[in-house]
């Protein structure tokens, strides 16, 4: 029997202006999703967790209105939750609940190790550091021979600057020269610079580009390639969301088709003549019998709330697992505690989570994915790899 109840917040994102440019981009009801998962615990008797009652607080926030993700972060400092459940682009308000609330905050996107260390002990993400992204992503570029002869071409955004600059470090420090850095000012929905960027690469004579930007940006700068004539190859990784099906669709099929990412997440799994992962399927069977509706399995049109619904799940799942490490006695300070003795959680929307001390991002394993447009999806290529942290 539950002796008390611990409100968790839960940030929902509206992501209306993605929505816009292509519906598939729609991440589902993510309220629906985390009601699901709660539903299975209550099923499972894993709630009450250790005396408690676990309830939830759900807020909104415009998934590109900075000043909105901060506001929102300042209402479940007001709502006096224990802990709050971040989402997609929801980092300006996981950082405000860190950083000056000292709330701790399971988010989903990668940032880099300063701003983990600017925000411990308070911020978590499912993701990995953004630099040690962009670092294992040059490794393994170099390591396959994907930039042997090349001439490099870079598309870096605001948001990703520091974790660039270690994709730079680790070129030169292996022996590749970049040929031309475009840096955006924009992010999110892109920028003019989208466009800027084709011809300046084109004209310097790039051959390949490693885009450090939002999947808009470059979706925009490889439209304006492909309307120059101007045929560059790409390497992709897992950043804004370039490594789902919605978003590679949207790319040029002329340039994008054949290209190789390195990712993070179970994108490509039944392409690759897998079996669906027995985790992700519980999950997507818990939310069809919560509320009465399928979800396709694999996909262009329902992609996007496949994703969101595996993530939705591993953010509750590994809350409830701090709470349950955390013992009797709930407070910010133990849970934190309780997340940093989480390791080798197997997760539904990719490999297994670790949480340490000084390291508070989950996945530390990535394995690479090619993109097929006949096909229309991306499909495994490799297995899981440890990461390599600079």
């Amino acid at each position: 029997m539950a002796t008390s109840t611990i409100t968790i917040g839960v940030a929902v994102p509206d992501v209306g202006d993605f929505v816009a440019i292509d519906p598939a981009y729609g991440i589902g009801d993510q309220r629906q999703q985390i009601e699901a998962v709660a539903d299975r615990w209550r099923r499972d008797g894993a709630v009450p967790v250790a005396g408690h009652d676990i309830e939830f607080s759900f807020r909104t926030f415009d998934s590109t209105g900075t000043d909105d993700k901060r506001a929102v972060a300042d209402q479940f400092a007001d709502d006096d939750v224990l802990a709050v459940i971040g989402a997609r682009d929801f980092t300006y308000g996981a950082v405000q609940l860190a950083e000056e609330h000292r709330i701790p905050v399971i988010d989903v996107n990668a940032v880099p190790r300063v701003l983990h260390d600017r925000t411990a002990p308070w911020l978590f993400t499912l993701r990995t550091a953004q630099d040690v992204i962009y670092t294992t992503f040059v490794r393994w570029a170099h390591r396959n021979g994907h930039l042997d002869g090349r001439r490099i071409g870079i598309f870096s955004d605001r948001f990703t600057r520091t974790s660039t600059d270690a994709a730079i470090a680790e070129l030169t420090a292996l022996g590749h020269a970049v040929t031309t850095h475009v840096q955006s000012d924009g992010a999110g929905v892109g920028s003019d610079h989208d466009l800027e960027a084709a011809q300046r690469f084109s004209a310097d004579g790039v051959d390949t580009i490693l885009p450090f930007v939002s999947g808009s940006s470059l979706v925009r700068m490889l439209g304006n390639a492909a309307n120059m004539g101007f045929r560059p190859r790409i390497l992709d990784l897992e950043t804004g969301e370039h490594a789902t099906d919605v978003t590679a669709s949207l790319m040029p099929p002329d340039i994008y088709d054949g290209t190789h990412a390195l990712v993070m997440n179970r994108v490509g799994e039944i392409a690759a003549g897998r079996p669906f992962d027995p985790l992700a399927e519980q999950t997507v069977a818990d939310f069809e019998r919560f509320t009465g509706r399928t979800v396709e399995r694999t996909g262009r049109a329902t992609s996007g709330e496949l994703s969101n619904l595996l993530i939705a799940r591993d953010l509750a799942a590994l809350m409830l697992a701090g709470i349950r490490n955390a013992g009797h006695r709930v407070t910010r300070e133990s849970l934190v505690d309780g997340l940093e003795r989480i390791e080798d959680m197997p997760s539904a929307s990719g490999g297994r989570v670790t949480f340490r001390r000084g390291e508070h991002w989950g996945f530390h394993e990535m394995r690479s994915v090619q993109w097929s447009a006949a096909e229309g999806t991306w499909a495994v290529r490799s297995e899981y790899e440890p990461v390599s942290v600079p």
